[in-house]
This record gives C-alpha cells, structure tokens and sequence, in this order.
C-alpha cells in the first residue's frame, strides 16, 4: 500500500523503517477504504511517523497505547523541537496531527493490538449494573451511558461500594443536582438513581424498600403541549433538499422517514442495510428496549432510500443504510444527526419551535390525529410502551376542545 502513495522508493524504505512500520500497511489501507484522500493519507503517516518515534524514545509498548498516551504526546506537541521529516509543522497543525494520530489508535483497536475504548467508568458496581440493565431492561448503550455517569458521580460521593448508598445519600444527591441544573436534568437523574438502587434491592445489596427514598422531581405529565409544525411545512423543509447532490438524496431519505414513520434519530441512525424489506415493502426497527417491530414501507420514502443507496452512499463496507457524507465515511454521531433537520428547516425558510429530530415525530402523530387516527392507532405506529405517553396528543385539536370545553363559572364560553 505504502509504494502507490509515493514516487521515490527512498521514502517508502524510509517509512518502513519506523518503529511501528508493521501496522503502517494495514492503517493506509483503512484510510483509503474510509475514503480519505491520498494527499491526506500521506499527511497522516507523516503525523503517525512523528507518534512512532515519541512512544520509541519514551518506550511505551504498542499494546500499552490508548488515549492517556494521546494526550500526553498532544502536551508535548506544544513544545515539540523534534527533528526530521515527521516535524509537526511539516506534517501539519497539531489538531491534524492529532486527528492522524486518534485515527491510527481507533485502527490499533480495531485490529486488536490496542486495548478498546471502556464506554462506563472503571468501576466494578457500575460494570455489574450495566450488563444487569442490558441482560434484564433491554436498555441500549445511549442510555446506559446517561445513567452511567450519574450513577458514577453518587458513587464518587459516597465510596466505591454501593452497600454505602443509604436514603439520606441519595436524597442529598438529587438535591445537590437540582440546585445546579433544571428540571430535565434533575429527572433523568432520577431516572438512573432509581434504575441504580432497583439493581442493588435486585442484587440483595441494599434494603427493598430504598428506590422509594429516591425523591421525585416536581413535574405536571401532560402539561406542556406537543411541539410541532403543520404538514404543509413538513413538506417544504423535504422539498429542500437537493436531490442532484448524493447529500441532498440521503437528507430527504431521513427526513421522509421522520416523517412517515414517525421514527426516533436513533432508529434512523442504527437502521441496517439487512433492516429493509425490499420484497415485502417492509423496514424492521429496534428502538427502545431493543425490541425490533416491523413497519410497512411507504412508496416514497423506498424510492428515496433506493435513490440514495444507488447514487449517493458511499461504497465502502458498513452494515448502516446512512453515513456520513465526507471522510472518515461511518455511521452518524449519536448527537449529528439533528443538524440534518436543522440546516433543512433552515433552508425551507420554515418557523419551527424547534429544530430537533424529534419535531418530525411528534407533527407525523398530530397529522396523523387531525385525519381521524384514534389515539391507539396513534400509540401503535409511535411504538409507546405506556398509552399515557400518546395522551399528551388529545390537546392538540383546539377546534375539538373548544366543541366540548364547559365555560368557565361566570365568564363567557371560550
């Protein structure tokens, strides 16, 4: 791989002889498979060639390489006087070279030469409740990781040891945090303090009764009102996406899912190419919980997914229907995908009260209430595990309220 990237065979012999020439191969060639470049294949192995020598001179084993190390040779890039031709400013700036040198630690990974990434923190508790939520909850990593993070601040609170959490610890917990954040997030901490202490009374590790110690923050269900825009403008922020840019095909594809099938970004972002049910018009969907439901295939949201997987998709190997449209080519970021229907809303000119994935959702089932679809129906296609979640919907034909709304006592009918 190394020979079609340079001329002179006096370079190619001086790469071979870096002290981690043997994994050079292999990462050129995931690069070029990721879609990069090869001007910007070379500018990697240059950044790569300048890591190879400082792990050498600091004698760090390649198998002992991970993001500690990263960071350390990011501090001495700051104050780099190295010498020779993998010079950070030959090779780039240091945010390059660093991107270069993250990318070759994903591949050291990916081959198993490195250790992998931890998604939980490095403790035993935490590492038992996690494969306990997904053997026995079905909750997906999304979530786990969210509660991970608040069930790791408790424990840093109160020691390691879970049998420490008592009602007073975790009283004073929620407290400290919805002193410091609002009420969204005081609840999902809440969330995970009651996942986190149903697991311990499960596991025989603290009293039965303490999940009913952890306080509940002060809310009003189905107080607020759908956030949604009318179906007219649905259809305007689809119709701007340009379907002659393989961008372009693959945004409307995700937004005629939203929108017809009134999925989740996760659901869109995890879809599989194995997922689509070309013979039968049918897509299977794992969302919350894990569990996978089968949905029928509206004729133009597969003739936009097909328009996109012919002329749009880049052709490298990954099991995900979308990916992203530059280089390294892989699924979307948990968190990307709503700038896809925020630049769409954007450019539609539309007014939205917000410009989130979710928005979709909740305007497919309002639309879907305004021609006549009973709530049940409603709960189906939205896939809610509780009816009370789709109630939040009842309110949102004002016309029909107001044919059934009693006056008020002593004030004129509304």
């Amino acid at each position: 791989m190394l020979s079609g990237l340079y001329l002179q065979s006096s370079t190619v012999a001086r790469i071979r002889r870096s002290p981690l020439a043997v994994q050079l191969d292999p990462f050129v060639e995931y690069l070029l498979g990721a879609g990069y470049a090869r001007s910007t294949v070379r500018t990697y192995l240059s950044s790569v060639q300048h890591f190879a020598a400082w792990t050498s001179a600091q004698a760090i084993d390649l198998g002992e390489v991970d993001g500690c190390t990263v960071a350390d040779f990011a501090r001495h890039l700051r104050r780099c006087r190295c010498i020779g031709p993998y010079h950070r400013k030959r090779a780039g700036s240091c945010e390059t070279v660093l991107t270069a040198v993250r990318h070759f630690l994903k591949h050291l990974r990916r081959v198993g030469v490195a250790r992998p990434a931890s998604l939980w923190p490095k403790s035993q508790a935490i590492l038992e409740f996690v494969d306990w939520m997904r053997k026995r909850r079905g909750t997906c990593d999304t979530t786990l990781k969210g509660y991970c993070r608040h069930v790791g601040r408790l424990l840093s609170a109160v020691g390691d040891d879970p049998r420490r959490v008592d009602a007073r610890s975790l009283r004073l917990f929620v407290l400290r945090e919805s002193r410091r954040h609002g009420v969204p997030h005081s609840s999902s901490v809440v969330s995970a303090l009651r996942a986190f202490v149903r697991f311990l009374i499960a596991t025989g590790q603290c009293p039965s009764n303490l999940d009913g110690a952890v306080p509940v923050v002060a809310g009003w269900r189905l107080a607020s009102m759908p956030k949604f825009i009318p179906y007219e403008d649905v259809e305007r922020v689809i119709a701007s996406c340009d379907r002659r840019t393989a961008k372009g095909r693959r945004d409307r594809a995700i937004l005629l899912l939203l929108a017809r099938l009134a999925l989740r970004a996760g659901d869109v972002r995890q879809l599989r190419l194995t997922d689509l049910d070309w013979a039968h018009g049918a897509v299977v969907v794992c969302g919350k919980g894990q569990r996978p439901v089968r949905l029928p295939l509206p004729q133009d949201v597969g003739d936009a997914i097909l328009a996109y997987l012919r002329r749009g998709r880049p052709r490298v190997d990954s099991p995900f229907v979308f990916l992203r449209s530059t280089p390294p080519f892989g699924p979307f970021h948990p968190a990307s995908l709503a700038d896809v229907t925020h630049y769409a809303i954007l450019r539609a000119g539309v007014r939205a009260p917000h410009h989130g994935t979710h928005l979709f959702r909740h305007s497919a089932a309002t639309e879907m209430l305004r021609r006549g679809a009973t709530l049940d129906q409603i709960q189906t296609v939205l896939r809610h595990a509780s009816p009370e979640t789709t109630l939040q919907y009842a309110k949102v034909d004002v016309e029909a309220l107001r044919a059934i709304a009693q006056p008020w006592p002593g004030g004129a009918s509304c």
